[in-house]
């Protein structure tokens, strides 16, 4: 394999974002979060078991503690007191902010000077992750990082045993992965991939929003929902009034 060199990428024609807006990155970093796995955790209450009310045997006695029905929450099998039930959560956002907040996430790690590409054509075909390691150590990062390669190179498998690398194709790169990653590679097939994919969120600059909260040119509907089963049946009886 021949020596593998490194170039840093200071621009891209394709972002369209004069500067970096932290807040879209954050409210589109917690909208991922939240969506992508709802609450399902759930636990019985004393309603919902499969056992009668009666009081299990009289109050004086018989010698024994006094008891109430078999579902207690002290009770062996009994109801959990105040445990979680399903909610569903999640933040909606408009297609703008989030292509917005993707920009400005890639904007920010050429600020800083943490994106390069392999100039090495070679690097995409190597097989052995002894190759692979040694060839991405020459990068100078350090820290956790992202390996963009083309969906069909085979260093994939030879990368995803090193510690601290994410091997990602173009088009699955997100906002999520960039604010937990501290620099990207991209391979030369895969620069050419992720600008081709950079024009298909092309933002226009009259649709730019500035950090400025008195200045927003996009419409922004943030709706943050938290309901539970109760909620939602009562709120349908409100539409059915």
């Amino acid at each position: 394999m021949a020596e593998t060199s490194y170039s840093l990428l200071k621009e891209l024609p394709e972002i369209n974002v004069s500067d970096v807006n932290l807040h879209l990155i954050s409210l589109s970093y917690r909208s991922q979060l939240l969506n992508r796995k709802p609450r399902t955790a759930k636990t019985k209450r004393i309603g919902e078991l499969a056992y009668s009310g009666r009081k299990l045997f009289r109050q004086k006695g018989t010698g024994f503690a006094r008891q109430g029905e078999r579902g207690n929450p002290h009770m062996r099998g009994g109801a959990v007191p105040m445990g979680p039930l399903p909610n569903l959560r999640n933040i909606k956002i408009n297609k703008k902010v989030k292509r917005l907040a993707f920009h400005s996430a890639i904007k920010y790690h050429l600020d800083n000077n943490a994106i390069k590409i392999i100039n090495d054509e070679e690097f995409e075909s190597i097989t052995k992750t002894k190759d692979a390691y040694s060839a991405l150590v020459k990068s100078g990062f350090t820290g956790t990082g992202i390996l963009v390669i083309s969906p069909s190179a085979a260093v994939q498998r030879a990368v995803r045993n090193i510690a601290g690398v994410t091997t990602l194709t173009p088009r699955k790169l997100t906002v999520a992965h960039l604010v937990n990653s501290d620099f990207l590679i991209f391979t030369q097939k895969a620069l050419e991939e992720f600008r081709n994919y950079l024009k298909t969120l092309s933002i226009r600059k009259e649709d730019e929003i500035s950090d400025d909260k008195n200045i927003v040119s996009v419409p922004e509907k943030v709706k943050v929902t938290s309901t539970t089963k109760k909620a939602r049946s009562a709120k349908a009886g409100e539409e059915d009034e």
